[in-house]
């Protein structure tokens, strides 16, 4: 049973910007008690402490912690040696890291694993203004605090919400549910088989997750949200009915990323854009070379895309 609406996490999570809005979704939506104690860490070791800008209990229910840290940088090993010195004094907890800079956030639920190498492993979501954040809000409603919850219950609604397996298995139940649509469009345009069409879906969507990928690092135009960039400014322009694919992704797939020349023929392509694809690095590998599936001739509509 869900106590509150992922989209009033949505909300929140996607406008994070520091330890007050980390009040907001844990105080007033997740339903912990307010915390503002000081967490210190005169006895931490060196190397933690060399990390460590500043640490606060920020919220708690039933001795379950909610712990806001600014260190230096966001690494999983800094994390993990803070962590580590977290968990000799609070073994039920929650961790919020940031960055000096609050552009973004880890929230991190350390699991005891004992067998592991660090005896503990690390479990996070990763919220800031790049991420794609809908996942992340629908399993943190888990987490929501009754009244009654105890320590141990309340970790396990964390194991469930941080639960790599089912986060795992709601990915592929989306992607499925992507690929057979894009599938049954492609096999109602009347060009090839059932098979080349998945051939085709499959290639599109793995092009797409990479895009993704790689944009987050900053790689494509320093532009973290590229393709939804993109998106937007075809939109704005007003461009051609269904020709996001043809006009503005072909090229950019087939010439930007195999460091070729622009035909001509993508006479669609704004100019201002056609010299930012000019400023896309070479990707090798082949995944964005033009092979058989892609002269079939299928046609991808703008509502397969957005």
């Amino acid at each position: 049973m869900l106590y509150i609406q992922p989209s009033q996490l949505f909300d929140c999570i996607t406008a994070f910007s520091g330890i007050d809005d980390a009040r907001t979704l844990y105080c007033t939506l997740l339903n912990y008690d307010h915390q503002d104690l000081p967490i210190p860490i005169e006895d931490w070791t060196k190397p933690a402490k060399e990390i460590i800008i500043d640490g606060k209990i920020i919220a708690e229910k039933s001795k379950f912690y909610i712990l806001y840290f600014t260190i230096l940088k966001l690494t999983r090993t800094n994390e993990r040696t803070v962590l580590k010195e977290i968990l000799k004094h609070f073994s039920d907890c929650v961790v919020l890291f940031s960055d000096d800079e609050e552009n973004e956030f880890h929230i991190t639920s350390p699991k005891y694993k004992p067998e592991s190498r660090y005896k503990f492993v690390i479990r996070r979501y990763v919220v800031g203004k790049y991420e794609q954040l809908r996942t992340a809000s629908e399993r943190l409603c888990l987490t929501y605090a009754l009244d009654t919850d105890t320590p141990t219950e309340l970790k396990a609604k964390h194991d469930d919400a941080f639960n790599v397996e089912a986060v795992t298995k709601q990915f592929y139940e989306e992607y499925r549910t992507i690929l057979d649509k894009i599938e049954e469009e492609l096999q109602s345009q009347g060009i090839g088989d059932k098979k080349t069409a998945k051939g085709f879906a499959q290639q599109f969507l793995n092009r797409l997750m990479f895009l993704y990928f790689i944009q987050k690092r900053g790689w494509l135009n320093n532009d973290r949200r590229l393709v939804w960039s993109l998106v937007k400014q075809y939109k704005r322009a007003g461009g051609t009915p269904n020709g996001i694919y043809r006009d503005w992704f072909e090229p950019l797939f087939f010439y930007s990323f195999n460091n070729k020349e622009i035909p001509d023929s993508y006479d669609n392509l704004p100019a201002g854009l056609s010299e930012i694809y000019k400023k896309m690095p070479y990707l090798n590998g082949g995944l964005f070379l033009m092979n058989d599936l892609d002269k079939v001739g299928y046609r991808l509509d703008d509502a397969l895309i957005y």
